[in-house]
């Protein structure tokens, strides 16, 4: 499985390869766990998502189930935020 945590602020600024991804989504070639910062009232950042989607469960069974990898890309603070979040899973 591929599965794409891809996080910025904005949407209509910052979601360069949309189309490309959103073709792979659409043929079951990838699965797309979005966080846009700034889209609404309440920030949405990359380890909230990861905590939300399939109730915190995803990345767990991607690692320990299906023998997956995780690669993070970004500032250091949320890197660190992603692993706390991988390791309470």
């Amino acid at each position: 499985d591929n599965i794409l945590v891809f996080g910025c602020r904005k949407r209509s600024k910052d979601y360069y390869y949309s189309t490309e991804w959103e073709k792979w989504t659409d043929s079951n070639r990838l699965r797309m766990i979005p966080a846009f910062s700034r889209d609404q009232k309440h920030k949405l950042y990359v380890q909230r998502a990861l905590r939300e989607t399939d109730d915190g469960e995803l990345i767990a069974r991607h690692l320990l189930e299906r023998g997956g990898a995780v690669y993070i890309a970004g500032g250091s603070k949320m890197a660190r935020a992603v692993k706390d979040e991988i390791v309470e899973a």
